[in-house]
């Protein structure tokens, strides 16, 4: 089985290159994505139709993928647990190269929360991710978080205590231009509404 992940090639992205290559995995099926102007949600959107496979991820250019091995282990959960709506690994943040967070410390509303490199049922995503995008059209990094926070809408999410992905923040990045639209506390309410709703 294989995983189709897919990638925006954006104006400000500085590791397309490096995070395509490490990427590099008999069972993914790597895709460029085209960058909508304004709208990451129409890209995520066209970027998850892109592939076959039944399973699908993304990762930004301006991030570092860390680990990639446990990919395998992911895909014989999902394929043998029906249950299962999504596996997703460790991850950190930094911000001008020291890492700031990591999943597990407990200092955020959500302590084990997915991110980029959450492995994800196709039949879930497209549904949910446009439902979403009707519901709050001018979100954007956050909407990726509902998407993530919905999948415990068709089933258990599966974490694996693998350090893989490296969210890289910047002070002008697209969580700071969501956070002037809506307040931190405002999403984060409607995130976890969007357990039981979405």
């Amino acid at each position: 089985m294989s995983v189709d992940i897919h990638m925006i090639r954006s104006p400000s992205g500085s590791f397309f290159d490096a995070q395509k290559a490490a990427l590099a995995h008999p069972c993914i099926n790597f895709h460029e994505a085209q960058y909508v102007p304004g709208s990451v949600v129409e890209a995520r959107l066209q970027g998850f139709q892109l592939g076959t496979s039944p399973y699908v991820s993304w990762v930004d250019d301006d991030d570092h993928v860390l680990d990639i091995q446990w990919i395998d282990q992911a895909l014989d959960i999902l394929d043998n647990d029906p249950t299962v709506s999504a596996v997703f690994p460790q991850w950190c943040s930094s911000q001008n190269g020291t890492v700031v967070h990591t999943s597990m410390t407990g200092n955020q509303p959500y302590p084990i929360a997915p991110h980029h490199l959450t492995i994800m049922r196709r039949q879930n995503v497209i549904p949910l991710l446009t439902e979403i995008s009707d519901q709050f059209p001018n979100l954007i990094c956050f909407a990726e978080l509902m998407l993530l926070f919905g999948q415990l809408r068709f089933g258990r999410v599966a974490y694996l205590p693998v350090m893989a992905y490296e969210w890289v923040q910047y002070a002008n990045g697209a969580s700071k231009v969501t956070e002037d639209q809506y307040t931190t506390a405002f999403v984060y309410g409607h995130i976890q509404q969007s357990l039981t709703y979405l």
